[in-house]
């Protein structure tokens, strides 16, 4: 079966603030042809990238903190200086993210694994991003 597909113009949105398109598509699950709407990402009119950005930094507070001042050979536990909440942890060294190799963590700090006591040097780079707990 064949079928002539029509691209409809996107139109712009005003209370959404984003342009929407309809397309027809197969429903994978009926089988049956459909038309649907998707918002449009604009190279002018960021509305997807823009609500998004709103929606993280106004609702959570991410904060990334460096802590390359802390390293030392002998020093394998980290501290951020204020509680972040559980599982928001992620932690780079020279810019890998690391987070699999810290072993456990406190309300405040970290700790990584005992691999990391003959790879870590003065010098280099170690930054976290983390979720502030505001409790």
């Amino acid at each position: 079966m064949s079928f002539v597909s029509i691209k409809r113009p996107a139109v712009f949105n005003v209370t959404e603030n984003a342009f929407f398109e309809t397309y027809t598509a197969i429903n994978p699950e009926t089988g049956k042809l459909e038309t649907r709407t998707q918002v449009i990402e604009d190279t002018v009119e960021r509305a997807i990238t823009n609500n998004i950005t709103n929606v993280i930094t106004t609702e959570l507070s991410v904060k990334i903190k460096n802590l390359s001042d802390q390293i030392s050979s002998q020093n394998l536990i980290f501290d951020i200086g204020e509680s972040y909440v559980s599982d928001s942890l992620a932690v780079y060294y020279n810019g890998l993210m690391i987070t699999s190799g810290v072993s456990s963590k406190g309300s405040s700090n970290f700790t990584l694994s005992t691999d990391y006591q003959n790879i870590l040097q003065t010098g280099d780079e170690l930054f976290v991003s983390y979720v502030a707990d505001n409790q």
